[in-house]
């Protein structure tokens, strides 16, 4: 087919206007839906036929109801296979592919033939990658860091190996859209972006309205970027797969193959069914989606059917008023694009996601929560490696992209994990296992040396672009050591005497780690007497036990007074030392009991029975505190282990166990108890264990004494209970939840009375951060280290949802219940800062997330030699930055790029908006030739600056589509010179920038 263009600078057509004359006046609605329907195909038989795209694709899960492995050898292959076989046959033929890791998969065994097809194809315009990430993600539980990770390195695939960059992103799947994407793809230098599920109110006014095409771009983006995140984005009108009665793959009885015999009914059918769909548009253009969940793997039958189709309605387009051809994305688009039309615009997410009244996707914000942090720790791990690989190799004049396959299982792993149908939480159990065995990386362990009385080294390394000082924990099977540095002075630290349930003990170590000058060296932990230079490092611990009218307790550092009650052992209140004021917060573990009936709550949805929780447990708490030099904590224990009786049970094979394990939480640990069933109406009430741990840091430093830290021991859930985390307090917070998109963007929303599911209909995904705000008091903040959903019910209350374990399916396709028996320890931060001071809000819901993400990270090394054995054979320390980043700059990326040369890849974010408060809003200036050590790397010899996914370069950008707006936001930024003014370069707020750098040795 021949696309039509229609006149530069059509507005609306004759036939619309003549519509709003004749209507004016209508007050019948349906009558007035009848009027418009006639006009809009009288205007279109008069004018120009309906130009119907049909657009073959798959949509292909790299892990859902099977592993990847398992969807490739069985379905997958075939697609790709019969595909290129078949679309060579007619050169009207089109077919788009998304999924980076299938496809690389697929080319390391196609043939020789199968790969120069492909790319022929590709060049011709008949295959065209789409998105190219290495998966499709997720939108809601993904942080930002990570999606720039996985599309660079489908990216960095395709370009490397077909040459492409693609056009057009497509998200057709994830469940619900985040406004951080198109700010994102628009610096991947995308053209459009199409999106599916969108929350069914929404996407039945976009449909009424004719409003399924916009501008997008976040009110967060407007002061701080313009118009350089403005994104034009389309909206599937239906569902992405192939119209009802058209899988020519599926049953021929609801689906009849296209015969001389009944070509003309069916053409028909579809011309009628794109005619109704086609109301919903402005033009006079038809997307149409021709696949479905892993469609075409017979190419043959679906083309031979088709192209009966499509010939029949051209044959006929005159008198049907339709034309049909196959098409790709960006044909689509560039034919829209032609109109010259302007676009409204749209600047808020699309979460909570629902499909319909009963059926809100909030549960899927913590499904799986075990996967999420193991997620999010390898994430940190890829950075904490790649900086390293970066920094050895250019010190050691070693080759860098001879290590960069050594780095791609992990690379490749962190980016797989962030599909839509795994972090998430919604694929089968042991297709979560499958994706956790990828991601597992080996760890060495100090325990065994501790035990036998040696010295070992504790490295910690700095990931982020600042210094900090930290405090990091290490178990040990020991009570008493001595902590120094290389040089032999004593390190603060402080053992908690208390042995855990596993038998060891926790040892608390502060130290400051830079980034830019020297940091303190090594740790070095040596098996000894409780030694301190002040005795006071000995902890004290003070037991309370659960009985009424025992006066309250307190704990204190530099920033706050948190108060316990005696009389339940929970917290009552937080007093901030420096304001001396004193907000009451009510903190309380509950559970919501899933409901079973009707729609049921599961991987996906979450729908509690009733919008209540109970209590883990109505009783006192026990509880004991530990007040030590370093930090005091308050152990509270709202479930205690339940005891093991020895043996094995329910068949188990004792080799399976070990025998000695007390932690109450691991799965062989917990069958064990469950098959003894001590106690089985005790397990059903919650949990096998539920412990929690808040520790107030004796430091000056905001990053470290100014949060409460929150940590969380939690065993075997009982079936159906989803277990929330809840703060209570008087702040006057109104209805309002400031949660993040992504860890980039904060976002406020509103309680929202209309769902009739108020409870799930009002929560939001958080990545890291979420928080309450009474104007006129406090900020509450709470950085959480793996994603989960949040909400706030109530005036001054905030809830976290930290756990599921579920007995029904919710129906909505991975066919089994969320039946999670893995326990976790889950680490939240909480801050209390007042309101006015804006500048430290905005510092602890950025900053805290990074630091909480970011962890030092621990490398141990034994010494049999002792410290001084060590420090004469190895380097203690190593400052990788001259000079540390500005407070709002976040070092995302330093690495290798395996392009045949010795290339780093440096990405720069500026972490707040254009509306945060000064100085932090304020662009920052880094120097790219003197940020790494001269004496580590070199001079730089080169600075090329690139688009977010490294595809090309950033100039490229300025040849984007650009789309006209009907409106102009007053306050939008300027957008930014596409000049690479390097090496100072200037990053302004919200701002990703990239750069490969070359260095001479």
């Amino acid at each position: 087919m021949k696309i039509c263009r229609a006149k530069a600078n059509r507005k609306t057509s004759f036939f619309e206007r003549l519509a709003g004359a004749l209507l004016t006046g209508v007050r019948d609605i349906h009558m007035f839906k009848v009027l418009t329907l006639a006009l809009f195909f009288a205007s279109l038989a008069l004018a120009e036929p309906l130009h119907v795209h049909i657009v073959a694709h798959t949509h292909d899960d790299p892990g859902w109801l099977k592993t990847m492995e398992g969807y490739f050898v069985d379905n997958v292959k075939h697609v790709l296979d019969t595909v290129v076989d078949e679309l060579p046959r007619d050169p009207k033929r089109r077919f788009i592919y998304v999924e980076t890791s299938f496809f690389s998969r697929w080319w390391q065994q196609a043939t020789d033939a199968q790969k120069a097809a492909t790319k022929k194809l590709v060049a011709n315009g008949q295959l065209e990658i789409v998105l190219g990430g290495w998966v499709m993600n997720d939108e809601a539980v993904v942080g930002y860091q990570s999606i720039v990770n996985q599309m660079t390195e489908g990216h960095e695939f395709m370009m490397k190996t077909l040459g492409v960059r693609p056009r057009i992103a497509w998200h057709i799947d994830p469940f619900g859209a985040s406004c951080v994407s198109p700010a994102l793809f628009a610096d991947m230098g995308f053209d459009a972006f199409i999106i599916n599920r969108i929350p069914y109110p929404t996407l039945q006014s976009f449909q009424q309205s004719r409003s399924l095409e916009f501008i997008w771009r976040s009110a967060g983006e407007t002061a701080s970027r313009g118009t350089d995140a403005d994104m034009w984005t389309h909206v599937l009108d239906h569902h992405y797969c192939m119209p009802k009665g058209f899988d020519f793959e599926g049953d021929p009885y609801n689906n009849p193959p296209i015969t001389p015999a009944n070509v003309k009914d069916r053409a028909q059918v579809l011309v009628d069914e794109c005619k109704s769909r086609s109301t919903m548009f402005r033009h006079n253009h038809l997307l149409l989606p021709f696949g479905c969940d892993f469609s075409w793997q017979n190419a043959t039958v679906m083309y031979e059917n088709m192209d009966a189709l499509i010939a029949y309605v051209n044959a006929h387009s005159a008198e049907l008023g339709v034309d049909m051809a196959y098409s790709t994305l960006s044909e689509y688009v560039d034919a829209v694009h032609a109109l010259n039309m302007t676009w409204s615009r749209y600047s808020e997410d699309f979460f909570p996601y629902a499909d319909n009244p009963l059926s809100y996707w909030t549960g899927f914000y913590t499904s799986h929560p075990w996967l999420k942090g193991f997620a999010i720790t390898r994430a940190g791990a890829l950075a904490s490696v790649e900086q390293s690989h970066v920094l050895a190799s250019l010190k050691t004049h070693r080759s860098l992209e001879k290590d960069v396959p050594a780095l791609d299982a992990l690379r490749q792993a962190t980016s797989l994990i962030q599909h839509h149908d795994a972090i998430t939480g919604t694929e089968k159990t042991f297709v979560a296992a499958d994706y956790a065995a990828r991601l597992t990386v080996g760890m060495q362990q100090a325990v065994p040396a501790l035990s036998a009385g040696q010295t070992v080294a504790v490295v910690v390394k700095n990931t982020l672009g600042w210094d900090r000082p930290a405090f990091v924990r290490l178990t040990m099977p020991v009570d008493a050591v001595t902590v120094t540095d290389a040089k032999g002075n004593t390190v603060p630290a402080q053992v908690d005497p208390t042995p855990r349930l596993n038998g060891n003990y926790t040892l608390h170590i502060r130290v400051q780690v830079g980034i830019s000058s020297p940091a303190r060296p090594p740790a070095h932990a040596h098996p000894s007497r409780c030694h301190h230079a002040d005795p006071s490092g000995c902890p004290e611990t003070y037991f309370i036990t659960p009985v009424l009218a025992v006066e309250d307790t307190y704990l204190s550092n530099p920033f706050y007074e948190v108060g316990f009650s005696g009389a339940t052992g929970r917290l009552i209140n937080i007093a901030h030392k420096e304001t001396a004021r004193t907000v009451a917060v009510a903190q309380d573990l509950l559970w919501y009991q899933g409901e079973t009936s009707g729609q049921a709550s599961g991987a996906y949805i979450f729908r509690p029975h009733g919008s209540n929780p109970d209590q883990v447990t109505t009783a006192p708490v026990s509880a004991y505190f530990v007040r030590g030099a370093l930090c005091q904590e308050a152990v509270q224990m709202f479930k205690p282990p339940l005891p093991r009786s020895g043996g094995t049970s329910m068949g188990l094979n004792s080799e399976l166990t070990d025998p000695s394990c007390r932690c109450g939480r691991c799965l062989a640990c917990l069958l064990m108890i469950c098959g003894d069933l001590a106690p089985a109406d005790d397990l059903a009430v919650c949990c096998t264990e539920l412990t929690q741990v808040l520790r107030l840091y004796q430091d000056t430093d905001p990053l470290v004494g100014g949060h409460i830290e929150i940590e969380n021991s939690v065993g075997l859930l009982a079936p159906g209970r989803e277990l929330i985390t809840r703060f209570t307090t008087d702040l006057q917070s109104g209805s309002q939840l400031v949660s993040d998109l992504n860890a980039w963007e904060m976002h406020t929303s509103s309680y929202d009375s209309a769902p009739s599911e108020s409870v799930s209909g009002n929560y939001h995904p958080i990545v890291s951060t979420a928080a309450i705000i009474d104007p006129a008091a406090f900020a509450l903040v709470i950085n959480t280290e793996r994603p989960q959903g949040a909400a706030s019910l109530r005036p001054g209350m905030l809830e976290i949802m930290m756990h599921r374990r579920l007995t029904a399916d919710d129906s909505r396709g991975v066919g089994e219940p969320l039946n999670d028996q893995q326990g976790i320890d889950t680490t939240f931060w909480l801050s209390l800062i007042p309101a006015k001071q804006t500048a430290d809000v905005a510092a602890a819901m950025r900053q805290g997330g990074y630091a909480l993400h970011y962890p030092a990270d621990l490398f141990y090394s034994v010494c049999p030699s002792g410290r001084a054995g060590y420090v004469n054979s190895y380097l203690t320390h190593l400052a990788p930055l001259a000079a540390k980043l500005p407070e709002n700059i976040h070092l995302l990326t330093l690495a290798a790029r395996g392009s045949g040369n010795e290339q780093v890849v440096i990405r720069l974010a500026h972490i707040y908006s254009g509306s945060d408060p000064a100085p932090l809003s304020a662009p920052a200036k880094v120097d790219l030739a003197s940020l790494l050590d001269p004496s580590l790397v070199g001079s730089i010899a080169t600075v090329e600056e690139r688009t977010l996914s490294l595809n090309r370069p950033v100039t490229d950008l300025a040849s984007r589509l650009h789309w006209d707006a009907a409106t102009k936001d007053a306050d939008e930024a300027p957008a930014r010179s596409l000049e690479v003014e390097a090496p100072l370069v200037t990053v302004g707020p919200m701002q990703l920038r990239t750069f490969v750098v070359t260095f001479r040795q």
